[in-house]
Parts: C-alpha cells; structure tokens; sequence
C-alpha cells in the first residue's frame, strides 16, 4: 500500500510544470471572458448612418442626328433613334424651329405652290417600366410653345434605353419650289423628382 501511494506520489509529481501552468491559464482566461461578459453590461450601442446622395441626371447619346427625308413631293416616312439614359423618372418635350419643313431661302411662291411642308412626329419612349407612345403634328411644335412632351411613370427611370421619332407627311396634289427644305427640332429630356 506504501508502494503504491509512493508510486502515485510520483507519477503526480512527473506532470511537466507547463501543464499545470496550460490548467491555471485556462481558468484564468475563462474568469476573464466572464468579467468582459459582465462589463458589456455597461455598455452603449451606437448607431452610424452611412448616407450619400446620388443627384438625378439625364443624359443623350447622339446629340446632332441628321434625318434625311428624301422626296418630300412624295408621300413618305423616315425615323432616327435617339440614345439616352435616366437615372429617375423623367421628362421630356419636343419643339420645331419652323412647324414644318420649310424652304432654306426666302422667296415669295404663288399660291400653286408651297414653301413649307408639315409632317407628322410620333415618339416611342422606353423607359424601365412602360414605354411612351404618341404623335404630335409639327404645326403644333412651333416657337418652343409646344404640345408634344410626356413624363415617365413615377418610377419610370431610363437606364440605357433609346427614343425613336418618326416623320411621315404627304404633299397631296400640291407643288413644292425646289430648294433645300428643313426643320430644326429641339428635344429635351430632364430628370422630374
């Protein structure tokens, strides 16, 4: 029995002394994260707001489109497709220079024949929602007093999108002088919040 308890004594006694130091060291961190736990207690949250603002804008792609409507003495149609990109919702309007495509000089025609030839305008509008569609009559654009404009839905933004405008007139059985005949239309698209 002496053996024994000697055997045990020195068994005990032949534990390295790092590992009763790991056993104190492991009790002592698990007091300290008890202690940290108990000091949160005490504590205070603080909420932080990260904010920016990102301001609307719209921008157009092709800004100088030319829109070739060859013989006006015909009935006819051509288009062109406007680039843009609207980041909120949106509006736009459309005005003429001369309400019709006009003669580029000044002359004094009889009443056989014209000067200036109205047309037609109809818009297609995409917008990340729905798409605005309708037709204006260039009379109805003179002088930037105009009646062709729309807004996009409340959500309506425009990333990448396009606006195609498409011309369509008939002269009917009346006579145009010969010379170069144009409009200038003015398109513009702006951001509404």
């Amino acid at each position: 029995m002496f053996v024994r308890r000697g055997t045990e004594s020195e068994h005990a006694s032949a534990i390295p002394p790092w590992r009763s130091l790991r056993r104190f060291f492991g009790t002592s961190l698990f007091v300290a994260v008890t202690i940290a736990a108990g000091a949160k207690a005490g504590s205070q949250d603080v909420t932080i707001t990260v904010q920016t603002t990102v301001p609307p804008s719209c921008i157009v792609s092709n800004t100088t489109p030319v829109v070739d409507l060859g013989d006006i003495m015909r009935k006819g149609s051509a288009s062109v497709r406007v680039g843009f990109s609207c980041n909120s919702r949106f509006g736009f309007s459309l005005s003429s220079q001369n309400g019709a495509v006009a003669l580029s000089r000044s002359i004094t025609a009889t009443p056989a024949f014209l000067t200036s030839l109205p047309y037609s305008l109809s818009y297609h509008v995409e917008t990340d929602t729905n798409a605005l569609v309708d037709t204006c009559h260039s009379s109805n654009m003179k002088d930037g007093a105009s009646t062709c404009k729309g807004v996009s839905h409340a959500n309506g933004s425009a990333l990448q999108k396009n606006i195609t405008l498409g011309f369509s007139w008939d002269s009917g059985d009346q006579f145009l002088i010969a010379g170069t005949y144009q409009d200038v239309l003015f398109l513009r698209i702006a951001p509404e919040l």
